[in-house]
């Protein structure tokens, strides 16, 4: 009965381990620095990931803004009615002959251009 009764006062019962050998000891102090080492590290790459995503945020609204001032410039300076040609620098449509649409058609593209020319 005695053994038990010195079983239950022990240190160990009462929630506080025994002692570690001093080499144990010193190996959970270098892994402790070596975790606080890497904790600061993780969260130096996080503050620098959290800044470039702040900076692209604010290139994408910047791009979006040039974006929708270029594109009202734009509608500024073209022509709402797109049927009316006149004032447009650019030439009118030409129509060109049409071409044989199989290889083994007898007519060639020279004979058909030249009979077109003939007719005007």
């Amino acid at each position: 009965m005695a053994s038990q009764t010195d079983h239950l006062s022990s240190p160990a019962s009462a929630g506080i381990p025994p002692p570690l050998p001093p080499t144990v000891e010193e190996a959970y102090r270098r892994k402790c620095i070596q975790l606080k080492h890497r904790t600061k590290e993780v969260e130096n790459a996080n503050d620098a990931a959290h800044l470039r995503l702040n900076r692209v945020k604010r290139q994408v609204e910047k791009m979006r803004l040039e974006r929708a001032f270029l594109l009202e410039q734009l509608a500024r300076r073209t022509s709402t009615n797109v049927e009316d040609s006149e004032g447009s620098p650019s030439p009118p449509p030409t129509v060109s002959p049409p071409l044989p649409t199989h290889p083994s058609c007898s007519f060639s593209y020279e004979i058909l251009s030249n009979k077109i020319l003939e007719k005007q």
